[in-house]
């Protein structure tokens, strides 16, 4: 009788062994799927050329605050200070090139860690694994910016963080920490600011299953986020720049809403666009919170609340950029991974649905950027729109790895990976040329219009405030003007016409100040001479004139 009990306790002894190293061995392929998943998807983003125009705004605004400059005074841009401090720091310890791209990796796994996690505690380890890797997909590719430098991804990552730390603890410690962190989020981007709410929210709901007071929670929550606002403030503050930068931003913003928003629509018209728009997804993720709310449901209350937030955020604005959405993502990501969870666990077959999920997670995404854009293209009665693209349409996704892992082998064929961004890489490298043969490192330069990359790549600091004449500087009265009283203060020793036509005003500064203009090839460059070589070509001048009387 012992001997049969031994031999059945060991064979069940090898039985749970067996299933125990198979558990291992299903997370451990998961995790090598993730990180394969990752590794493979970033590698090319890290031989992109200096091409996206947004990336070398930041880096250019960093490199001058590395120099002295003021953000909002003498060097601006239309956002919150978190992604020009993030680009000065980067710029004072790697090479810009490796620097984004490894930031943006740092941003994009911490972002699925947390993803992984707030899926794990939601519905499972298969839920936190489909999210992770839906996650990392959407979040890396080319097709929805995940190669680029941008704002979002790393308030994204902020409110992941936020997220996952408030649902892992209740403890009012963390949930201050996690107000914190969404408070480093607005200082990314503005629209960050609904993420307050969204944290809060969860926290609140939070506080109903472990039997606290939803308002002891929110005010714990509300405590850290005003924490690292007041933060922010008593920087720019000290640097005499807080008032400057609340009058930047509040007019950027609402002029870049005005503006671009409703695409042409303006007043009490375009506002009701883009309520419609925004107020849809906000109040089915409300109303669907509320439901789960009453079932007991509170993980999926929480996640819906999240994820209509953050989706009515996306859609602000009507221009449909490819980084808009990636606010969204993880909140996507993991909403479709518990959808996705019921049909594995009634079907089987967890790794088919799994990859269905990735490409449902694509297709929502892009769905929330094409939204806005339809919605306002049919209101001016065209017919529904493409999609935007700022790096590489669909169709080029091959072309963009293929050519990309060339490039890593092959250094040699740089060019030809090169050609597949949209950017005039050739005009660049000619103001880059030029600028360095006509001045000097301790030179000012301007580029009238938008040469992504120019004060970077030609180690200048700009003249005037606005390094890009772009979104901020059209949305902004009297900019013009503005600029133009930066130039009259610091001359730039080259000034270089971007824009398809030079200002009338412009012209006369550069008459005023003597600017020679020389034939180039590819570039319109105006040189300004030293007070020497002005007077001795008027010299010149006059003796010509003499001997031409006589």
């Amino acid at each position: 009788m012992a001997t049969i009990q031994g031999r059945y306790s060991a064979t069940r002894d090898a039985r749970w062994s067996t299933l125990s190293l198979r558990r291992v061995t299903a997370g451990q392929r998961w995790f090598i799927l993730i990180s394969t998943a990752f590794v493979v998807l970033r590698i090319p983003s890290f031989f992109e050329p200096t091409w996206y125009s947004d990336a070398g705004a930041y880096s250019d605004i960093g490199r001058a605050l590395n120099h002295g400059a003021r953000l909002y005074v003498d060097v601006w841009d239309n956002k919150p200070p978190g992604i020009y401090w993030l680009s000065a720091l980067l710029a004072g310890r790697l090479a810009v090139a490796i620097a984004m791209p490894l930031a943006t990796s740092v941003a994009s796994a911490a972002a699925a860690v947390c993803v992984l996690g707030i899926g794990t505690r939601v519905g499972g380890a298969g839920v936190g694994r489909i999210a992770g890797l839906s996650f990392v997909v959407v979040a890396s590719l080319p097709l929805l910016d995940g190669d680029l430098f941008n704002a979002e991804l790393f308030g994204a990552a902020l409110v992941a963080a936020a997220i996952a730390m408030v649902l892992r603890s209740p403890r009012p410690r963390w949930l201050i920490v996690a107000g914190a962190l969404a408070g480093l989020a607005l200082l990314f981007k503005g629209v960050f600011a609904a993420d307050l709410v969204v944290v809060m929210g969860v926290a609140a709901i939070g506080a109903e299953a472990r039997g606290r007071t939803a308002i002891t929670n929110s005010c714990a929550v509300l405590a850290g986020w005003s924490i690292a606002v007041l933060a922010a403030a008593l920087v720019l503050f000290e640097q005499g720049a807080l008032g400057p930068g609340i009058a930047v931003l509040a007019r950027s913003d609402l002029g870049y809403v005005a503006t671009y928003g409703s695409q042409g629509f303006a007043g009490i018209s375009g506002a009701m666009l883009t309520a419609v728009r925004v107020l849809i997804p906000l109040g089915a993720g409300a109303g669907v919170a509320a439901a789960f709310v009453v079932q007991g449901r509170l993980a999926a209350a929480a996640l819906a609340w999240w994820l209509g937030w953050d989706v009515a955020s996306s859609m602000v604005s009507g221009r449909g950029f490819p980084h808009y959405v990636q606010q969204a993502e993880p909140a996507i990501c993991i909403a479709l991974a518990v959808a996705a969870s019921a049909l594995w666990r009634r079907y089987g077959h967890q790794g088919l649905v799994g990859g269905a999920t990735v490409a449902a997670a694509i297709f929502s995404c892009l769905l929330v950027l094409w939204v806005p854009v339809a919605e306002l293209s049919l209101a001016h009665g065209r017919g529904l729109p493409g999609l935007k693209v700022d790096s590489v349409a669909t169709s080029g996704l091959p072309t963009y790895y293929v050519d990309g892992y060339h490039r890593l082998l092959d250094p040699s064929t740089a060019p030809g990976f090169d050609r597949l961004f949209p950017a005039n890489l050739t005009l660049q490298r000619i103001a880059v040329s030029e600028t360095d043969s006509h001045s000097a490192p301790s030179d000012r330069i301007f580029v009238w219009g938008w040469i992504p990359w120019i004060y970077t790549l030609s180690n200048r600091m700009p003249a005037g405030r606005f390094v890009a004449l772009g979104s901020a500087y059209y949305v902004e009265p009297s900019s013009q003007d503005t600029l133009l009283r930066d130039l009259e203060a610091h001359p730039p020793a080259v000034l270089i016409v971007a824009t398809p036509g030079t200002p009338e005003a412009l012209l006369e500064f550069l008459r005023r100040h003597h600017y020679q203009h020389p034939v180039t090839a590819g570039v319109d460059l105006w040189i300004l001479q030293t007070q020497a070589q002005v007077v001795t070509r008027l010299s010149s001048d006059s003796s010509a004139a003499v001997v031409g009387v006589r």
